[in-house]
């Protein structure tokens, strides 16, 4: 561990991968050719022994990449941006319809299903964790992406 550290301090080119942190069940809804936005959803395991902070992500398919979560005000669900996310050790974190998830806004050119989008997960330590995912349907998609309650 100290070893890899010290290599990353050194700024040796290492493995791409991030300690004790791996993704899983990651997609992205398919939209329609015209929408401008899409969002992308997974589960960030932490099976380290040391809380870590997700601050940022960013994908090259999008404009802007950014970690949402959906909040009720007044008895209406609105989107609110994260700063970051905490994933702690030994836990993990969801991204889903209705809850956290990760919006790619001003895509570049129309996703197709079967397509498959980087994603690049980055941490306060400066780690970071690329990660490819599917672009796929939602389970129930008639496109009523953030009315989930």
């Amino acid at each position: 561990m100290k070893k890899w550290l010290l290599v990353l301090l050194l700024g040796v080119s290492a493995p791409v991968w991030a300690d004790g942190l791996s993704v899983e069940q990651g997609w992205v809804r398919l939209v329609p050719p015209v929408s401008p936005n899409t969002a992308g959803y997974l589960m960030l395991h932490n099976g380290g022994d040391q809380n870590r902070n997700l601050v940022a992500v960013k994908s090259p398919v999008a404009e802007a990449v950014e970690m949402h979560t959906v909040v009720e005000q007044d008895g209406a669900m609105s989107m609110q941006q994260l700063q970051s996310i905490a994933v702690p050790a030994e836990d993990c974190v969801m991204f889903e319809p209705g809850a956290n998830h990760i919006m790619f806004i001003g895509l570049k050119q129309p996703l197709q299903e079967g397509d498959t989008v980087p994603l690049t997960l980055i941490f306060e330590d400066g780690e970071n964790l690329s990660v490819s995912l599917p672009v796929k349907r939602g389970q129930n998609d008639a496109h009523q992406h953030h009315h989930h309650h």
